[in-house]
């Protein structure tokens, strides 16, 4: 974010509207892809911690991981 402010501030001093928008866009970018995979990273966690095998004859931790990580899991 230092570094943000940073650049965004002086792209403000210099009046380059073009590139403060490209800049802002980029930053809305991240942060959506951020929490995109965040959530990506808690829904695996859940699915692997929060099974029981004993609820769940037949399935382990590693079919949960492996499901995970294919296209169609």
């Amino acid at each position: 974010m230092t570094t943000f402010t940073f650049l965004k501030d002086r792209l403000v001093r210099s009046g380059d509207k073009h590139s403060l928008l490209a800049l802002i866009m980029a930053k809305i970018d991240s942060t959506i892809n951020t929490v995109v995979r965040q959530i990506g990273f808690s829904n695996f966690e859940r699915r692997l911690h929060g099974m029981e095998e004993s609820s769940q004859p037949g399935r382990s931790a590693e079919s949960v991981r492996s499901k995970s990580w294919t296209p169609s899991g």
